[in-house]
């Protein structure tokens, strides 16, 4: 794929655009998660140690609600690793679990089905972002805390009926979600005694739901207007240390597309006006709107591809963050709010830069980065005729000697290295516990790729002969994955190869020409 023959190229904001600090990152979404959870829902605060957050710092982790587990799956259904709360299983304790009878195989089958297929779970929940993973230890913790407040509630309480029993829950349940929906951010504090008969009757969903009300109050968009919330206030004060500024060379790459290659760059964000604008002061200064042909805020993917121009309209966004009228028709050099793929689509086509000729027909090309593997990958192919590339800053990482080389290499660090060395020495201990994100091959019983976890038993090689969800997600998706722009940037071919098929690893691009951007410094 040569990106110089695009009429469009299209970039996400979080972590596309606009690159973070992601262990910093982490941390402060660590922190803000765990302030909420204890003081607003009155979680035990000894229970959320930092240190365990880089063991749970790994995408694609799956939680199931009724076993309050995190697993690994495999695209064939195996689960290729799990934990109950932070306490990893065994493979005998993850049989008897998931594996045991056909009823527990057809949860996991479709689980899997509804995830490769874009599809959110009803009782679960994908971790597969930066702004969600860091919660993934936190909600750990918080099974972690349930489980000791249960145990020792039952001790004292042994003639309690459970799972097994006949006592109605029904009410104290409804009381409880009624009280969720009417006062999301209040302070409550669930008793013991209800605590007790949800998990043993319906499970640890009540938990994710304690985690999501969380997420909510320290990233809904009116959080920050209002400086509130543990995230924004702490964001604001130091953004330096949260958000990289753009490296020179992918400035000069935004820039030479349009100029040397007549292709347009378009944003693309779900967040909002204000937000957003903040992000990209602090990544590309004052000027960057100078940098796209057109902006689109609050997007709402993925629903953006389905929406319609009645059902959700593009309105003018105003410079003082206000919304303006509706539009009709979007113009280059305009930023809009909402909006639709359908509408969008044909003011993409009205300004294509070439003349392709594909099969005969007039193709409008356009390419897309993403970071979200569900909104900008999975829905992208799906629902649009963009090409969709996953942005993932994880192939800075590529195994122990990756990370041998950065450690070995301090004289000839640039910004970008630098980053990608940070990243690697955070990531690594949740690679080592859940292991890598792709499966290469394996050749023979025995031998593994630096990416797969170390096997000794057939049972073991047979169950990591398959790729996790993660990866046939991707592969089945995305065109190809960048570790960052700073990568497709150094590239001065513009051209990335594609996956061919379900072993091909050409289209992972995992490294980049370090000279190009060190030289520029």
């Amino acid at each position: 794929m040569d990106l110089r023959e695009s009429d469009w190229i299209g970039f996400d904001l979080d972590h596309t655009a606009v690159r973070y600090n992601v262990p910093e990152l982490a941390h402060l979404v660590h922190d803000a998660m765990a302030r909420f959870v204890v003081e607003y829902r009155g979680y035990t605060k000894d229970v959320f140690c930092v240190s365990s957050m880089p063991h749970f710092f790994a995408r694609g982790l799956y939680f199931d609600c009724e076993t309050g587990c995190f697993l690994r799956l495999s695209s064939e259904g195996a689960v290729l690793s799990a934990s109950h709360g932070t306490n990893p299983l065994s493979q005998d304790e993850i049989k008897d679990m998931f594996c045991s009878t056909p009823k527990q195989k057809k949860k996991l089958s479709n689980v899997i089905n509804s995830l490769v297929r874009g599809e959110k779970v009803k009782n679960g929940f994908f971790f597969v972002t930066f702004f969600d993973i860091p919660a993934a230890s936190i909600l750990a913790s918080m099974v972690d805390d349930v489980d000791i407040r249960v145990k020792a509630y039952r001790k004292e309480h042994p003639s309690v009926e459970g799972n097994d029993g006949d006592y109605d829950i029904s009410e104290k349940e409804t009381k409880h979600e009624t009280q969720a929906k009417d006062n999301m951010w209040e302070k409550r504090e669930m008793c013991i005694e209800t605590m007790a008969l949800l998990v043993e009757n319906s499970g640890y969903d009540f938990v994710l739901k304690d985690m999501f009300d969380g997420l909510g109050f320290n990233f809904e968009h009116t959080q920050f207007a209002a400086n509130q919330g543990y995230y924004f206030p702490q964001l604001k004060i130091n953004p330096h240390k949260f958000i990289f500024e753009a490296h020179p060379r992918v400035i000069q790459w935004l820039q030479a597309m349009p100029k040397e290659h007549n292709v347009k760059l378009f944003l693309l964000t779900n967040s909002h006006q204000d937000y957003a604008t903040f992000l990209l002061e602090h990544t590309f200064g004052k000027r960057w709107k100078e940098l796209f042909d057109v902006v689109i805020f609050y997007a709402a993917k993925p629903q953006f591809f389905h929406h319609t121009k009645q059902s959700c309209p593009f309105v003018l966004a105003n410079d003082d963050f206000s919304s303006g009228d509706v539009v009709d028709d979007l113009e280059l050099g305009g930023m809009y709010i909402g909006g639709n793929y359908e509408q969008f689509q044909a003011f993409l086509n009205t300004h294509k830069s070439k003349n392709n000729k594909h099969e005969g027909e007039d193709k409008l090309r356009v390419v897309y980065f993403g970071d979200h593997p569900l909104g900008d990958v999975v829905s992208v192919a799906l629902h649009s005729n963009w090409v969709p590339i996953f942005v993932m800053e994880e192939l800075a990482y590529t195994g122990d000697e990756a990370l041998h080389m950065f450690e070995s290499d301090k004289d000839n660090q640039c910004a970008v290295r630098e980053a990608d060395t940070s990243l690697a020495k955070f990531i690594v201990l949740g690679i080592r516990r859940w292991g890598g994100h792709f499966l290469t091959s394996l050749n023979h019983v025995g031998k593994t790729t630096s990416s797969s976890p170390q096997l000794s038993h057939e049972d073991d090689i047979e169950r990591y002969s398959a790729p996790n969800i993660l990866e046939t997600i991707l592969r089945t998706y995305a065109s190809c994955i960048v570790p960052h722009l700073a990568a497709v940037a150094a590239n001065d071919a513009h051209i990335f190869a594609s996956f061919e098929n379900d072993e091909c690893i050409k289209g992972i691009h995992r490294s980049f020409n370090l000279n190009s951007i060190d030289g520029v410094l």
